[in-house]
């Protein structure tokens, strides 16, 4: 299975959380969206977005033409994406950063300087619960 970066991950997790706090807010509190530097295969360093739930990443991606929705167990998840370092936000943290900002992320600038850099998505992991949207 190839999953196909969505080139939207900052916006993809916000998405992401607002379908998490339709289905239900109380849970969703404990989710923390992620944004962090990632490495390429080639070396590369780009900036990445997800949402962590507990011992798991939940990450979008384009599979067969359509976005879904996957999740990995965080270690794997860190590895597979060579995760350099990331910075965690509640969800208080996120909308007060995104109304500072008024935008969905990176909110570091060294994060933002690093958009737009990776082509694909790199990585072997074992992706469990695909849902499509």
């Amino acid at each position: 299975m190839e999953i196909l970066p969505t080139y939207h991950c900052f916006d993809d997790a916000m998405d992401l959380i607002a379908e998490r706090i339709k289905e239900d807010a109380d849970r969703a509190r404990s989710l923390l969206v992620v944004h962090g530097v990632a490495v390429a295969e080639d070396g590369t360093r780009y900036a990445h977005a997800w949402v962590e739930d507990g011992p798991l990443c939940w990450d979008a991606g384009i599979l067969n033409g359509t976005r879904i929705w996957y999740a990995a167990a965080r270690d794997e998840y860190y590895a597979a994406r060579r995760i350099e370092h990331s910075t965690a936000y509640t969800l208080q943290q996120a909308w007060e950063e995104n109304v500072r900002t008024g935008m969905y992320g990176p909110w570091r600038e060294d994060y933002l300087l690093l958009c737009g850099r990776s082509r694909r998505v790199l990585g072997r992991f074992q992706a469990v619960g695909p849902k499509s949207t």
